[in-house]
């Protein structure tokens, strides 16, 4: 077993159509995230995801099969795969299976393409949708800035990214990273906030959140090239069920930042318009939070990083498994 710092280049690899993966058949053993043990091990299957199932052997399977495909929220950074929200609840019910399709980093975009490439292979009854609500914002962007906290430096990693042209939905030819454009970055000073950020990370600190974040825009059609863009890759992640008979589940994971607010956020009120009009059933965690004491909420989520804590998988995976949520979407 490998045991190194957390980098990208330990965890993952470049994939020609999703931008990049785990590594296929890790073993790395991380360090603590901030929630109060030593570390955690990241294994994964020879697909390169976070699952102790072959999708051969998940595809065999004669139980309820759920492919989940989402971001780093569901694929658990931070904690150990049998305190994942999913992890819980196939144990807790053994009549279904749960394969955790999730990459961490990831937009809307790169999930819809991991959706197209296994859903023929995995055969599942169930698609469930459980993207953290910041993804809106991942669908704007040609790649995405990696730390590297071995060397202390950041890398750039590009990623597919959609456009809408003329009504459709169309792949985007893939932008080269400019090195340079990173080093100017931090040259400049703009890469500031982010130093701060990792420095109140490494002393454990809380870091400061925003009250409205700047991808409420996209929920709430502020920004309409956002909004149009997201409606369109989920439109695409529906057709894609559709046409290989499962049927879509969604459950946007809430992120500290909306559930420190006293109301339902603009990503919760979205998916919960979007079950209405495309008759899917929705899974809405507001009123999880809502009831929640603010400390406890608090404890819900990383100090460090913002990603669920145990405690936080354990009360989702308890409220949807407690009031067959997965169960009422008949």
């Amino acid at each position: 077993m490998n045991s190194l710092k957390p980098t990208h280049r330990a965890q993952f690899r470049k994939r020609q159509r999703w931008g990049y993966s785990f590594r296929p058949n890790l073993s790395l053993r991380v360090g603590s995230a901030g929630d109060g043990h030593a570390g955690y091990l990241i294994e994964t299957n020879e697909d390169g995801f976070r699952d102790s199932s072959s999708l051969a052997s998940f595809r065999a399977s004669s139980k309820e099969k759920w492919l989940i495909i989402g971001c780093s929220f569901i694929a658990g950074v931070g904690v150990r795969a049998a305190d994942r929200v999913f992890d819980l609840i196939q144990l807790w019910n053994t009549d279904r299976v749960f394969y955790n399709a999730g990459l961490p980093g990831s937009g809307h975009d790169q999930q819809l393409l991991i959706l197209e490439d296994l859903i023929a292979r995995a055969e599942p009854d169930y698609v469930l949708f459980a993207p953290y609500t910041g993804c809106a914002l991942r669908n704007l962007d040609a790649w995405r800035r990696s730390y590297d906290e071995l060397h202390g430096t950041d890398h750039a990693q590009s990623k597919p990214r959609f456009e809408v042209v003329n009504g459709e939905l169309v792949l985007a030819k893939a932008s080269p990273v400019c090195a340079g454009l990173i080093a100017a970055d931090n040259r400049l000073g703009s890469n500031f906030q982010g130093r701060i950020t990792r420095y109140a990370r490494h002393l454990n600190l809380q870091v400061g959140m925003p009250v409205h974040p700047v991808y409420d825009k996209i929920y709430t059609g502020r920004d309409p090239v956002g909004l149009e863009l997201m409606k369109r890759i989920i439109g695409r992640i529906l057709e894609t069920a559709n046409k290989h008979s499962a049927e879509v589940v969604t459950m946007p994971l809430l992120a500290r930042w909306d559930v420190r607010r006293g109301y339902s956020p603009p990503a919760s009120r979205f998916f919960t318009a979007l079950s209405n009009e495309s008759s899917i059933w929705n899974v809405d965690l507001w009123p999880l939070f809502e009831a929640l004491p603010k400390n406890v909420r608090r404890q819900c989520f990383l100090v460090s990083d913002g990603h669920y804590s145990r405690l936080g998988h354990r009360l989702i995976a308890d409220y949807v498994f407690r009031n067959d949520l997965l169960l009422l979407r008949q």
